[in-house]
């Protein structure tokens, strides 16, 4: 059977300039259409939603990985976790959970790209004692941001910042905390000083 009308498929080729995520977007109307055939898997049902740009400067599919590990050492998520970072990941979370059995465990979740997928799934599986993992997809939106270096008295520091808030960036307060002795929070504290005096 056909899955498109000859009609629709112009109408794709003709208008689209892209396929993925829904754009960041406020929506104005929206629009559905059902075919007659019935489908045992999914809906017979085209959807078409009008709307204006939201100010979103991303909205991007992402995959998410997770294992449940009750049996690896601290020691062992915690590199795989860096690992996983290092090789990149997006993001990495460890959640604490409460398994079968009473056991306490941790769900390593793993922000990727849908192309790093099996790389980072291979990595998962080296590296930690799982024997499955599971996948889905989710939306991920990103606010722009910017990164400006502050010179604080103990070093330079770079400070991201967004729309809403800054953060000093953490490894360079690290980095010039353990060289220097200074507490890590008065090094944090001093750059967020200078960069607010940018402002």
């Amino acid at each position: 059977m056909e899955l498109t009308t000859p009609t629709g498929a112009a109408f794709v080729t003709a208008l689209a300039e892209s396929f993925g995520a829904m754009p960041a977007m406020t929506i104005k109307s929206s629009g559905y259409g059902a075919g007659d055939r019935d489908f045992r898997e999914h809906a017979n049902v085209v959807r078409v939603l009008v709307g204006e740009a939201s100010g979103a400067s991303e909205a991007t599919t992402v995959e998410v990985i997770e294992a449940n590990l009750d049996d690896s050492s601290p020691q062992v998520v915690a590199y795989a976790a860096e690992r996983l970072m290092e090789a990149g990941a997006l993001d990495v979370t460890v959640l604490p959970v409460q398994m079968k059995k009473g056991r306490p465990g941790v769900i390593l979740q793993v922000l990727a790209r849908p192309e790093m997928r099996e790389q980072l799934a291979a990595m998962i599986f080296r590296e930690t004692s799982t024997l499955g993992l599971r996948f889905y997809r989710a939306e991920r939106r990103v606010q722009p941001r910017d990164f400006t270096e502050v010179m604080t008295k103990y070093g330079a520091v770079r400070v991201k910042s967004g729309v809403d808030g800054f953060a000093p960036e953490y490894e360079d307060a690290r980095r010039i905390a353990q060289a220097s002795g200074v507490p890590l929070r008065t090094v944090l504290a001093e750059a967020a000083h200078e960069y607010l005096k940018t402002r």
